[in-house]
């Protein structure tokens, strides 16, 4: 929901082809996840998190993904968390 809320497209949205997400602050993800009830206390319990459901990170701290506008985006993807297939994270099991 959160992905796609357009109230959020500043900072999180699906990737063009719809097979990754991108967010572009960390901050903002982690308030509005702890704000939905997960008790992260920092973006790299998000991260590990994701980790654990077998998602895949396509960026790194140092190498993140510019746009167009000079914007720098984080990147994470999974076979079954999909913008055209909702029902598919039905699939996605902690490990």
């Amino acid at each position: 929901r959160i992905i796609n809320d357009p109230r959020n497209e500043a900072w999180i949205r699906w990737c063009e082809d719809g097979k990754a997400f991108k967010f572009s602050s960390a901050d903002k993800l982690l308030s509005t996840l702890q704000t939905a009830g997960l008790r992260a206390q920092n973006y790299h319990s998000i991260e590990k998190n994701l980790n654990d459901y077998r998602f895949v990170r396509l960026t790194d701290q140092r190498r993140k993904i510019p746009d167009h506008d000079g914007k720098l985006w984080w990147m994470f993807s999974h076979p079954q968390f999909l913008r055209d297939f909702p029902d598919g994270i039905v699939n996605i099991q902690r490990r």
